[in-house]
């Protein structure tokens, strides 16, 4: 029986391998996308938004269907008076440069090969041809539309592989003309504040300017090093980087599937509004600007799910509950929000059934709340549902977006047990609305009695509990009328002793602000602003909550994760890196390490990974020129430094470099200033969702793969 750290290598293998990618839909109807990258062929417009796919994936991918989709929504939805288009790179093919998002080769046949002592260097040299050409493309292709349109501004994007070059072509691009940079997953990243064992960003403090959304408070650079500066000067205030979870591309973390989860949680959705501020100031001045939002914030609306009591005492009462369910829902939706509806029962004769996602339409929600009314039978007698485990399965199976407003509604006659027939506690679903920044649940049931049975649930979850015959219209104002709040960071992390920084930002003015900073669901803090500063003195592990409440007396809330620890995590290390060149492209690797595993790459592709304590060395074959062979140590906890060893036959093949690889010594440059023209390459792990299916559970703020 495989070991869980073997499972979790066997699963990142399996990815590594994957060459078959899965192609999406194409660009949504009535968007202006420029396909070929001729001026002349396409009138001048105002704006132009350019796009640059990751590793593997197809032209108007899942990538580019989001950014497209998004910032279209954004401009219409503002009302802006303006011509704009879409350009993807590489989709012109007459264009003298045509990027090629080079995907890995492999098969899956291979993983134990990769699990294994023997690596190939393969296709690893492919990566900076495709990079080389993915940058010369957006050079001419910025060229020749500013040659021929001398008035049109462009807004750049990039995902993964295409992060990285459109970062790498900052310098050489005249940044007068660029409105605005939104990067994903960029493999690239640097970000000082989470540097070191103890960093600022853990404490809430000193964020880089360009940190739109970075839950990691570790992340310090990206798995294949980092661009210094990564903000050129002339971007100041115009570029965004957005790292997703625990991505394993641009974080701390050891998370694959959080690299491929940018569209389903929203993160194209949140840059499209930072987008839309910066046209707004260019085009349109003398327009009130919106206020300054926070590192980590976001500007999207609201995450709904409604889950409707289907057993058979709600007979009487379908009606008014369906009447209710289509109120809240066109509520939501009217304000941009997204809303999901599942059945629930008592878990014996009535399952928890998902009807419809956070993609559910209104014609598609009709439908589905017409069945449940439709079907209604069953039930215990007892009036207690299954209403926890409908709780805890609908959040965790949703992918719910970044920095939304997010509601759970139950709508039932009955009221709850706990724990549940499957076991479910009430902590269990108080902890998981916690990790998910939190979910806030609301009851919408029969009775005053009812309304008290619920008051554990909704208090421990900061929502409330409404009687249907007397309360419904204040429960539909008080849900739909939630503001937003966002926070400075995620997670915090420090010693006992720190002063963490904790800042809060909302979408209403003059909100009252209420801090839970010891984790016991008490607001304690009372009115205290929307910034505070806090030490602790002695070890704790929890989440911190604020409450923002509106002058109409509507309130939000939103959680971060906060680790006080009496001393340090131990953080792996290698040392002793050597290499024997035992036949021509063909060498032995030798180290030291306390690492729970390896993360290896070459010339900035990933080759693999290994368990240092069932592989304590390994040979690595077809190196074709001089290359720099990376090795990444991770624990179970974080992330170390790497070591960084050059394979060169014509030098000594033992040239160690410092553990720390200094940009200015680096043989693959930082910017185009760094007196070379190969710039960096990458890999990009998980464009394929079908493939990851099964393979790698998403962690518990991002739902779980699901079964189409």
């Amino acid at each position: 029986m495989l070991s869980k750290l073997t499972t979790k290598m066997y699963h990142f293998a399996v990815i590594i391998c994957v060459i078959t990618f899965t192609v999406c839909s194409l660009s949504p109807p009535g968007t202006f996308a420029l396909q070929r990258s001729s001026a002349s062929q396409a009138s001048c417009v105002d704006l132009e938004y350019i796009f640059a796919r990751g590793s593997g994936e197809p032209l108007n991918g899942a990538s580019m269907t989001a950014w497209q989709a998004e910032n279209t929504t954004a401009i219409k939805d503002a009302g802006l008076n303006l011509r704009y288009r879409f350009y993807e790179l590489g989709s012109d093919p007459d264009a003298e440069f045509q990027y090629p998002a080079s995907p890995v080769s492999g098969s899956v046949e291979g993983i134990s090969n990769l699990l294994g002592a023997y690596f190939s260097a393969g296709s690893a040299f492919r990566f900076g041809q495709s990079v080389r050409i993915g940058e010369q493309e957006l050079q001419a292709h910025l060229a020749e539309i500013s040659a021929s349109c001398p008035e049109t501004k462009f807004v750049l994007g990039g995902y993964s592989q295409g992060a990285m070059l459109v970062t790498h072509s900052l310098p050489t691009l005249d940044s007068s003309r660029i409105l605005y940079v939104a990067n994903f997953g960029d493999p690239k990243t640097y970000l000082p504040e989470g540097k070191g064992n103890h960093p600022d960003a853990c404490l809430g403090r000193n964020f880089s300017d360009y940190r739109a959304y970075v839950s990691d408070c570790h992340a310090y650079e990206g798995v294949l090093g980092s661009y210094r500066p990564y903000q050129p000067p002339a971007y100041l205030g115009k570029l965004g980087l957005w790292c997703n979870g625990l991505d394993i591309m641009c974080s701390s973390g050891f998370n694959i599937a959080d690299h491929s989860q940018y569209v389903a949680r929203g993160l194209y959705r949140d840059a499209a509004a930072h987008i839309l501020d910066k046209v707004k100031q260019h085009y349109a001045p003398s327009s009130e600007n919106p206020p300054a939002t926070l590192p980590g914030s976001s500007k999207s609306t609201h995450d709904l799910v409604i889950l409707f009591d289907h057993t058979g005492s709600m007979i009487g009462l379908a009606n008014q509950y369906k009447m209710e369910a289509k109120r809240l829902a066109e509520a939501v939706w009217s304000q941009g929000g997204r809303v999901a509806l599942f059945g629930y029962g008592d878990l014996r004769s009535l399952e928890n059934i998902q009807y419809c996602d956070f993609s559910c339409t209104p014609e598609q929600f009709s439908v589905y709340l017409d069945k449940i009314t439709h079907s209604l039978s069953g039930g215990d007698g007892t009036g207690r549902e299954s209403a926890l485990s409908a709780l805890y399965n609908s959040m965790n199976r949703l992918s719910w977006q970044v920095g939304a407003t997010k509601s759970a509604v139950l709508l039932t006659d009955g009221t709850y047990r706990t724990p549940d027939f499957d076991s479910t506690t009430l902590a269990q679903v108080v902890e998981l609305s916690l990790k998910i920044d939190p979910v806030n649940v609301y009851a919408l049931t029969a009775s005053d009695v009812n309304v008290e049975a619920f008051a554990p649930l909704v208090s421990a979850t900061n929502g409330r509990a409404y009687n249907l015959r007397t309360e419904a219209e204040r429960a539909l104002s008080e849900i739909a009328g939630r503001p937003s709040v966002s926070l400075n960071s995620e997670t915090y992390e420090g010693l006992v002793g720190d002063q963490f920084h904790f800042a809060a930002n909302s979408s209403v003015s003059f909100p009252r602000y209420d801090w839970d900073l010891d984790g016991d669901n008490v607001f304690e803090t009372a009115n205290a602003g929307p910034d505070v500063y806090q030490t602790y003195d002695a070890p704790l592990d929890t989440f911190i909550q604020v409450r923002v409440t509106s002058p109409k007396g509507y309130s939000s809330t939103m959680s971060a994760r906060l680790t006080v620890r009496s001393s340090h995590p131990i953080v792996p290390t290698i040392s002793n890196l050597q290499s024997t060149a035992v036949d021509p492209g063909k060498y032995h690797i030798t180290f030291t390490t306390n690492a729970d595993y390896l993360l290896v790459i070459l010339n900035d592709a990933i080759l693999g990974i290994l368990d240092p304590r069932l592989t304590p060395d390994f040979t690595i074959a077809d190196v074709l020129s001089r290359s720099v062979l990376r090795l990444m140590p991770y624990s179970t906890e974080t992330r170390g430094e790497p070591r960084d060893l050059i394979l060169d036959s014509a030098n000594s093949p033992s040239s160690n470099l410092p553990s720390i690889f200094d940009p200015s010594e680096s043989p693959t440059p930082n910017h185009p200033n760094a007196n070379s023209s190969s710039p960096s390459t990458t890999l990009d792990l998980a464009t394929n969702l079908a493939a990851l299916r099964g393979l790698v559970p998403k962690v518990p703020n991002t739902g779980i793969f699901q079964e189409d």
